[in-house]
């Protein structure tokens, strides 16, 4: 495929993921992966996609078997999957790992904190 064929799936990518349609996505994301394995945005709109179909445990399974040189940066989507798989003690680890002043990063802190009883420490994220 050349890279008319390339742009064009990439555009279909595009319209996937601004539409909702993830499972469309995911396959479009795929195909791709298929024609160009190395491809760093096919990895991580796939791991979007995955988590907004709530696959969290096969959007971890991917994020973890991809080399991160390929995945690109997902930490928080490897926490958020984390957190709804109802595992805070890694979400937590992850989220230590990542830049605190993202402020998708300290909600999350917030929500997982809240849900292991640290109110206090919750509220003080927030603030």
């Amino acid at each position: 495929m050349g890279v008319d064929g390339a742009r064009l799936l990439f555009v279909e990518l595009a319209k996937a993921d601004t539409s909702g349609d993830y499972e469309k996505a995911v396959k479009i994301a795929n195909k791709i992966l298929r024609q160009y394995p190395k491809e760093t945005s096919a990895f991580k709109c796939k791991t979007v996609a995955l988590i907004q179909l709530g696959h969290f445990a096969e959007a971890l399974a991917l994020m973890k078997k991809t080399p991160s040189h390929q995945m690109g940066e997902c930490g928080f989507e490897k926490a958020y999957a984390q957190y709804r798989l109802n595992d805070d003690n890694a979400a937590l680890e992850t989220l230590s790992k990542l830049d605190a002043s993202d402020v998708r990063c300290m909600e999350l802190k917030a929500q997982v904190l809240y849900r292991k009883g640290s109110y206090e420490e919750a509220l003080l994220l927030l603030r």
